[in-house]
Parts: C-alpha cells; sequence; structure tokens
C-alpha cells in the first residue's frame, strides 16, 4: 500500500535556516531581513542574479526549496509536469502590497514601481520556484488565519491520490516587516510499511512548530 512520506524539509526564521532537523546556518539577529536572506544564499554557493530582484517572500521561498535541492536538482527522475507545489500563508503578498502602497501615497516623489508591483501577488514566489526548477504540474498558494496543517495534508493527499502528482512541495511561506517564517517539505510516495516521516497531519504540524521563533 502506498503511502505518502516527507523525503526531506526545511525551514528558515529570524535566527537560522534547518535542513532535516540539522541547522544550517546562523542568521545575525541584528541584520535585516533582507541581509539575512543575502547571507543564506550567499552561503549556498550559487549563481543566480534573478534572486536580488525578488521581493523579501519570494527570496525566502527561493531559498527554502534551494537548501532542499541535491546536486541543483531539486527532484529527479519525474517528468516535471507531474511535480505540484502548494504553499500557504496568512498575510498573502501584504508585505510588498504596503511598500508598493506607500509609494502611490508619496505626493513628491510620485514613481510607482512596476519591479515592486510585480510582487503584490502571493502566488509570485510560487512561479520563482517553478521557474528555477522547472516545475510544471499543478501548483496553488492557499491563504489562511494560521498554519493549516490538515487543510495542506488533505489538498495534496487528493493531488496523489486523482494522480495529478508524483511528488510535491508543499508548506509555508510568508516574510511581513522584517519577519521571516518557512517551512517547506518534499513529498513522495512509498510502499516501505517502516518508511518514517509520513506525511501526516500530525508531523506537519510538528515540522511547523520546530520553525517557531
Amino acid at each position: 500500500m502506498k503511502k505518502l512520506k516527507i523525503r526531506n524539509w526545511s525551514s528558515i526564521n529570524d535566527h537560522e535556516v534547518v535542513l532535516n532537523g540539522e541547522r544550517k546556518l546562523t542568521l545575525k539577529s541584528d541584520d535585516t531581513a533582507d541581509q539575512k536572506l543575502e547571507f543564506a544564499y550567499r552561503a549556498l554557493g550559487v549563481a543566480y542574479p534573478k534572486f536580488f530582484k525578488m521581493d523579501a517572500q519570494s527570496k525566502l521561498g527561493w531559498l527554502s526549496a534551494e537548501y532542499l535541492t541535491k546536486d541543483g536538482k531539486l527532484f529527479d527522475g519525474t517528468p516535471s509536469q507531474d511535480v505540484a507545489l502548494v504553499l500557504s500563508n496568512r498575510k498573502s503578498s501584504l508585505d510588498t502590497d504596503e511598500q508598493y502602497q506607500l509609494s502611490l501615497q508619496n505626493e513628491e516623489e510620485f514613481l510607482p514601481s512596476p519591479a515592486v508591483f510585480v510582487y503584490t501577488l502571493a502566488n509570485i514566489v510560487a512561479g520563482e520556484i517553478c521557474i528555477r526548477h522547472g516545475i510544471k504540474g499543478e501548483n496553488n498558494f492557499l491563504i489562511s488565519e494560521g498554519f493549516d496543517a490538515s487543510s495542506l495534508v488533505n489538498y495534496v493527499s487528493i493531488l496523489f491520490e486523482e494522480e495529478l502528482c508524483q511528488q510535491c512541495l508543499v508548506g509555508w511561506v510568508e516574510a511581513y516587516r522584517g519577519t521571516l517564517r518557512s517551512v517547506l517539505a518534499f513529498i513522495e510516495t512509498t510502499t516501505d510499511e517502516k518508511a518514517t516521516m509520513l506525511f501526516t497531519e500530525e508531523y506537519l504540524k510538528q515540522l511547523y512548530q520546530t520553525s517557531e521563533l
């Protein structure tokens, strides 16, 4: 009988980057969110100039997925159209929305930036991840009052049951007013009866709680 398992997971908050429960990077508490994100990016040793054009939330999601890669690949052997992406948060793209609104209210220098406007949609972070890793399957961004493990597990389980995906990247990505919080898990099927890290509501909640500030 096939079950869903978490192959690997990552989390980023204001203090650290964690991969599969192991701290990979400590972030300086007195750095700004942008400085922390840039530090985490440079620690990877990759070259992706577009990273610096992203808003904070897209950088956070991009980094969370990037720390899950192995040999430069998030998934291997699965057709790109069979890999899904399901993200969620509470604030949508409010962090960037507020920045854009301030530019609209500036009567002396009324010059709203198209570069900022691009990121006033929550699902843009999903698009940045899909572009980076070539994901072409089902993708969605869900908004909830808090981390809703039940909805995420149910949604992703349906994708697998309906054979809409073979693998899925799922989790929470939110950057708001200098606070960073993400938890991403890469899901696939297993027939191993002794498999650990099964994709369940309880375990997903546990991963989210480990990422608390």
